[in-house]
């Protein structure tokens, strides 16, 4: 990627250089801006600045990364009674994750009903419990 931006840059500089010689005895006096590569999330973009008259490119700028464009919210781990979840956020065009947050652990959902562990004696009491529903 570093590669790619260096040879990008030469590339604007040698293009701005020989247009500029080339213009001769023209001022420049009205241009306009055009964009030559768009900025997305993962890349700079570039843009021109040309003359209306010669059309001749007088100056070439680098455009700044835009933000990320988030999509649909993913489910990236459900919470259960006792662990915590996890959801994040990708964007649409580089799928980076754009955001992401801990879902805290549901708790233990008790049961209404009554399970019996020890049956009773006529001497010694019995045991029950009531377990997690989910």
């Amino acid at each position: 990627m570093k590669v790619i931006k260096i040879l990008l840059t030469a590339l604007m500089l040698a293009i701005s250089i020989v247009a500029f010689a080339s213009c001769g005895e023209c001022k420049h006096p009205s241009t306009d801006w055009r964009t030559v590569i768009e900025a997305t999330c993962s890349q700079e973009g570039v843009k021109e600045q040309i003359c209306k008259e010669c059309h001749v490119i007088i100056k070439t700028e680098k455009t700044e990364k835009i933000e990320h464009t988030p999509g649909e919210i993913i489910v990236v781990k459900e919470a259960t009674c006792t662990e915590p979840g996890k959801k994040q956020n990708l964007c649409t065009v580089c799928n980076e994750v754009v955001w992401e947050y801990e879902v805290s652990a549901n708790g233990h959902k008790i049961g209404l009903n009554w399970t019996v562990t020890e049956e009773a004696t006529c001497t010694e009491a019995g045991k029950k419990v009531r377990v997690c529903s989910v």
